[in-house]
């Protein structure tokens, strides 16, 4: 999971460095939630306990990852669009949708009579940088020199 979070990450910075066919839309869609979480993740605040849990939860579900992925390569699609390919049928990918924008993960813009989904990758950042944090306190290199489990004599 942690490639896929930087994976993750590489394409929103090219995003917002212009790489991107919406990157100027990915720049906003941080202001678009209405600051709060995505704004705290930006400026390095922490995340509530809860807004980690909705993170967690919905990146737990491979169907979920695999529309984040789909939005990554791809941000501002439809549902139509987000359902070519996939196994699974529209009512699911809409339920999908709606834990992935619970989490801030995801979020929807109306142009016109379409729907459009765009990838907001900040909380999924802040999560990222919150643990990587932790586990670079420890000290990596005497947990390296410890024998493991199987080849103690």
């Amino acid at each position: 999971m942690a490639i896929w979070l930087l994976w993750l990450g590489v394409g929103y910075r090219a995003a917002l460095m212009g790489e991107h066919d919406s990157a100027q839309y990915v720049g906003r869609t941080t202001s678009a939630l209405g600051g709060g979480a995505a704004d705290a993740a930006l400026d390095g605040r922490a995340m509530s306990g809860l807004d980690r849990e909705l993170v967690f939860s919905a990146l737990g579900d491979s169907s979920r990852r695999r529309l984040l992925d789909r939005l990554r390569v791809e941000n501002g699609l439809t549902l139509s669009e987000l359902c070519d390919g996939l196994e699974i049928t529209r009512q699911a990918v809409t339920k999908h949708l709606k834990v992935l924008e619970a989490a801030n993960l995801v979020v929807a813009r109306r142009r016109g009579r379409e729907k459009l989904h765009f990838l907001n990758p900040v909380p999924i950042n802040a999560v990222a940088m919150r643990w990587l944090r932790e586990f670079d306190a420890l000290p990596l290199d005497v947990l390296a020199a410890l024998p493991a489990e199987g080849n103690r004599d």
